[in-house]
Order: structure tokens, then sequence, then C-alpha cells
């Protein structure tokens, strides 16, 4: 294990972080490079980059790098100088180059300050297929846009207990506006119904909702018979 110094290219003050090394983690072309040259050269990259492809990117890293560009994208994504934007390609990134056992990198992201960041760590770990239910929390986030990512890999990711947290979203009233649903509810049904592989009855939204409930209950008795 490895104490390494990085200077922090925004403020010029210093930036350190402990990092392993693996023999498997050897560049695609072979050349000898240090965690601390990986970093510098993503950080400019991600600085001026103007293409709208950031797959083009992401597999120059992959190629020059293979997975040692993990650690330095999980670097940057935690620089709260930069612009979201930027951390949220790195964040991305290192999740396309991580591999699945890396999904414990992305978790304290989850709750991030900027709502950007919190909706990327998302879909990381929708991208490392990893069922946590850390991710229920987020079903209540107070950005809408990260409600309704979290309703979707809720939906994907299927952790223990999505059926009662799906339910909760829809009996919440940060999910209502003067008494009308704002997408989440009728989200967080169509998530229930791809997950139980059942149909929600036709009907005015309170009879739907109460539906769900009744189903939960049956259950729930279900499982304690």
């Amino acid at each position: 294990m490895t104490q390494i110094w990085w200077p922090n290219l925004k403020k010029c003050s210093s930036l350190s972080f402990t990092l392993l090394f693996y023999a498997s983690c050897t560049p695609v072309w072979g050349a000898t490079l240090s965690p601390k040259e990986i970093y510098q050269t993503i950080h400019k990259e991600l600085l001026r980059h103007q293409t709208p492809n950031f797959e083009t990117l992401l597999n120059s890293w992959t190629l020059r790098y293979g997975n040692q560009a993990f650690l330095p994208l999980i670097e940057i994504a935690k620089e709260r100088s930069l612009q979201d934007p930027i951390r949220y390609m790195a964040l991305m990134g290192a999740a396309k180059t991580g591999g699945r056992n890396s999904a414990h990198s992305f978790k304290p992201f989850l709750k991030n300050p900027s709502w950007m960041i919190r909706n990327a760590a998302l879909k990381c770990l929708r991208i490392l297929n990893n069922p946590t239910n850390e991710i229920f929390p987020l079903l209540h986030d107070p950005a809408l846009v990260v409600r309704s990512e979290a309703i979707t890999s809720v939906q994907a990711l299927k952790p223990q207990g999505s059926m009662y947290a799906l339910i909760d979203t829809l009996l919440s009233p940060e999910n209502y506006h003067h008494g009308k649903a704002l997408i989440i509810p009728q989200k967080a049904i169509k998530a229930l119904e791809a997950i139980t592989g059942k149909q929600t009855p036709p009907g005015p939204l309170e009879k739907q909702i109460q539906f769900w409930k009744q189903d939960a209950n049956s259950y729930s008795s279900t499982l304690h018979q």
C-alpha cells in the first residue's frame, strides 16, 4: 500500500489518497505510468473535453491505461472544486473501468450534496448490477430527477424490499403538488408491475395505489404464515 500525493490542478494544493496496485492493472499499451501521471492526463482531458461523444474519450482511457484509470477517475469525481458535469463524466468513466467488484466505491456518492453526482452514482450501481438497498433513500431525494432515476434503478436491480420501497413512494407527499401526482407515482406503479408481473387495475390513481397497498399486505401476510 503506497501513499501518493498529487497536486490539485485546480487549487494548486495537495491531494492524497491510498492506492493498491495489482499485477492485473497493467496498461494495455504496456507503458509504465505512475498514478500521478494518469491522474494528471485524465484531469486535463476532462477539462478540455469538447466533443459530445464521451464514449470516445472513455475508450481512449481504457486503451491507454486499462483499469489503472479507475482510481484517478474516482478521485476526480470527489473534487468539489470541479464543475459537476466534469465530475459526472469521471464517475461514469470509473464505473466502466472498475468492474463489478468496485461497486462499494460508488456508494458514498449516493449522499453527495450535488444532485447530479447522486444521479450518476445511481447509474453507476446499475451499470455494475449491484442490487443494494442503499439506493432506497434516494426514492425520497429532494431532486425530482434523482427520485425518478432511483425508481429506474430499483426496477432494474430489484434489491430486497423493492416492493415496499416503491409503494412508499406512492404515499409520499413530496411526489404530489396541490394533490396532483408529479410523474413519480405513475413511474413507481410501472416499476411495481415490472417487478411483480402483476397488472394495475384501470381507474383513478387513488384506486391503483389502494390495489398495491392491499397487494403488499397480502404478500406480507403470506410471508408470516
